[in-house]
Parts: structure tokens; sequence; C-alpha cells
């Protein structure tokens, strides 16, 4: 994003409240170079120059020709493990990160540590949980690795930190959860693949090509035929929606009449009622068609 105005801590809820301050995005290109006066300017691969103390301004050169002035930069490229630094003396996970045991040290090396985006963690055996590098794990990991490396860890170990992944964050000024695995992490490449192709519209989750006919002109009762398409079931795993366009998106997704995940943007207040029925592993048997039903309350059924 790049802003012409002061947005505090959280661009998105400008973006989205309209007028309010002049954002301009821009797709398909990179930073190539950064100078701080205009004029020299340093590749992105060699040490980058910080803002001119004379100007108090950075400017960047992106690789589609525009130069950007701003007051600073925030740089965001990726959560990828930057161990290679540390040789071959600290065995690694499949992702490059260091590969930590249950009291999260380093499996073979003694006294030492990782939490966090350079560690893997491949002993958690909750079927609803999975590392995914935000900083919410990397607090807890590093919360519990502490509590290892002071020897203040019982036989419960780490307690429920990693039985159900659980992330709650604001995306244009909406309250967004995410539990369990809400976009079919885990549950076979088709699924993810399925789950990553679906688009929201007010009918529900339609396929992306199907979305892509519709915003040709295809008739409504088309699009909605095509959402129920999108909510299929694929083997045992059913992915269900419900759309209130501006105020609310939830989706959940169910295996073996289960709830296993579920992603919930606004403020549906069904973040517990989905924690505990992805936790207690309930078969919703013949109810699971009517989870998402606005006349049904679940929050008191499955209370």
């Amino acid at each position: 994003w790049l802003a012409s105005t002061k947005l505090g801590s959280v661009v998105g809820a400008a973006r989205a409240a309209g007028g309010q301050a002049r954002l301009r995005t821009r797709f398909s290109c990179t930073v190539e170079a950064v100078s701080d006066d205009g004029v020299h300017w340093t590749p992105v691969s060699e040490q980058a120059p910080s803002a001119s103390a004379d100007s108090g301004k950075v400017w960047l050169q992106l690789s589609d020709g525009t130069v950007v002035e701003a007051d600073f930069v925030v740089s965001a490229t990726g959560v990828h493990p930057n161990t290679a630094f540390l040789g071959t003396a600290f065995p690694r996970g499949p992702d490059g990160g260091l590969d930590v045991d249950e009291r999260m040290g380093v499996k073979g090396v003694r006294d030492v540590f990782a939490a966090g985006d350079c560690a893997f963690m491949g002993w958690p055996d909750s079927p609803h949980w999975f590392q995914q590098r935000l900083w919410g794990q990397a607090r807890t990991q590093a919360f519990f690795a502490a509590r290892c490396m002071a020897g203040a860890v019982d036989e419960l170990g780490a307690g429920t930190a990693f039985e159900l992944f659980t992330h709650i964050t604001r995306f244009f000024g909406h309250k967004v959860v995410l539990l369990g695995r809400f976009n079919c992490q885990g549950l076979g490449e088709a699924l993810e693949a399925l789950s990553r192709g679906v688009v929201v519209t007010p009918e529900g989750l339609v396929r992306g090509e199907d979305a892509a006919a519709a915003a040709q002109g295809s008739p409504a009762a088309a699009v909605a035929a095509a959402a129920e398409r999108g909510a299929a079931a694929v083997g045992e795993v059913e992915m269900l929606s419900r759309v209130t366009p501006g105020v609310e998106y939830v989706k959940v997704v169910l295996r073996r009449r289960r709830v296993v995940g579920a992603l919930l943007i606004g403020d549906t207040d069904l973040e517990e009622t989905f924690e505990n029925l992805i936790m207690n592993e309930l078969d919703l048997g013949d109810n699971a068609a009517h989870l998402l039903d606005p006349d049904v309350d679940i929050e008191d059924f499955y209370d």
C-alpha cells in the first residue's frame, strides 16, 4: 500500500472506510533500487540506504519504472526459515526450520532451543493443529520454550497450546477468526486446491471458473447453482458457507460430518461454538446440513 496521509496501525480499516486516505495499490512489480536522495540508487541486492537525515525521505524504484517517494518502508517478504548461516550442525525439518523436540530443544544438540519462524515443529500430534508461521504461534512457542529452558514444564508439557490452530485478526475493519483446518490444510492436495479455488459470492462459495462466467452476465440461477457445486463434498469432506454481504462470512469444513475447521469474518459470535465442535469431534449426523441455517441457533443447540 502506498499512502499520502498518516494511516495509523491498521491500513485495512482506513482502506475500507474510503475517502479518508488516498491509497494506491501496485501489482506485478517489485522494488529494484532504493535511494536516500532520489538521485543515487542502490540495488536492493546490496545494503539499502536508510532515510536521508536532510530530507527524512526514501525513494523506491519499481520494476515497472515507477519512482515512489516515502517517509519509511515496511518490507514484508515472507516467512521462510532463514537458517542457512547455522551450517550443517543443526538438524532441519522439511521446510528448512530447525527441527525441535517436545521441549522446543533442537534435536541432537544440547542446550539449544528454537521458536517461531526458524523452528520446525513436527511433534504435535493433534489432528486440529498445524504449524503456520504467524506472530501468534511464534509468541506461543516462545512462551513455551522459555518455560522449558527454565525447567518449569510439568508432565502435561505444553497443555492445550498446540491442540487447536487458532488465529484472530482484523481485516478491512472486520474481525477474522481462523479455527482448525479452515482451508482444508492437510486434508489432501485436491481439497486444498478446491478451497483455494473458490470465490465468495452472496449466494455462497463459487468455483473460480463459475465466478468468471457470472461476471460476464450469467443468470442469477446459474450463479446459485455454481455456489451449490462449489460447496459440494469431495470424498468425505464438505465445505459449507453463509454470506451476508457487508456483515459476515462463515465457512465451515466438515469431515465425516464432523467440524474440522472454520473461517469466521464479522461479529458472528460463533467462534466458541465451533471451537467446541472441533475439539469434541461431535458427529453432527443429519444436522450437518443445517449447521449454517440462520434460523437455527447453533450456539444454544450445541451449548
